[in-house]
């Protein structure tokens, strides 16, 4: 998403590093407060249409993917929702919990505990299937919604000029990191998998979504710079 949204940033992530390996995948969710009346992406579409501007999301500031996410939904939806930026996640989770915004879409990293506290309430995955770990959160489309995909991957880079042999070496390293039980459940707490990667498909699987994301910010005219 940083290709577009900070096309001043002074680096290219294609350029200028290479992609050792893809460690997780994380589902982003959307929630609403514990109390909140609606119940689906659907219930929240038919209000944004019928009050048009009325309705808000939070995020945790202006050109993050929770803000990128909120606009992707607004546009497939066709509604008008207001964006209430913060400074990071933790306040915007703080005032959604107190119901100063209407929704959030965040990380299932950091909503997770507030869901199983039953602080938030947690409408839909935003994703095509529904998590194992979370499996009476339905997907998007599957609430009511547009087709709308958007999980958070994390991957290690090494500067581009990095020897492949090193490279090779520390992508086997991680490799056997993420095969260790403690990584593992430490992941599924947060409703993540590992994803299956070959080696030889990392730069062409960096490459898409990077391609995808800078398309779509830029679609939606997001620009932090």
């Amino acid at each position: 998403m940083a290709e577009a949204v900070y096309p001043g940033r002074g680096y290219s992530i294609e350029k200028d590093f290479v992609p050792i390996a893809i460690t997780a995948v994380v589902p982003n969710v959307l929630v609403v407060p514990s109390d909140s009346r609606f119940n689906t992406v659907g219930d929240i579409i038919k209000d944004a249409k019928a009050n048009p501007g009325k309705l808000s999301y939070c995020s945790s500031g202006n050109g993050t993917s929770q803000h990128i996410i909120g606009e992707m939904f607004k546009s497939r939806a066709g509604v008008d929702i207001l964006h209430v930026p913060y400074r990071g996640t933790a306040a915007a989770l703080t005032d959604l919990i107190a119901n100063v915004c209407d929704m959030m879409f965040d990380g299932m990293g950091t909503s997770a505990p507030q869901i199983e506290g039953k602080k938030l309430k947690a409408i839909a995955l935003i994703a095509k299937e529904r998590s194992p770990r979370f499996p009476d959160i339905p997907a998007f489309a599957e609430a009511g919604g547009p087709d709308l995909d958007a999980s958070i991957w994390y991957a290690m880079w090494a500067p581009s000029n990095t020897p492949q042999e090193l490279v090779s070496k520390i992508r086997g390293m991680v490799k056997s990191s993420l095969a260790s039980p403690a990584i593992a459940r430490a992941w599924e707490i947060q409703g993540a998998v590992i994803p299956n990667v070959r080696d030889e498909e990392i730069v062409d699987f960096v490459e898409r979504e990077t391609a995808y994301w800078s398309k779509t910010v830029t679609e939606l005219g997001i620009k932090v710079d």
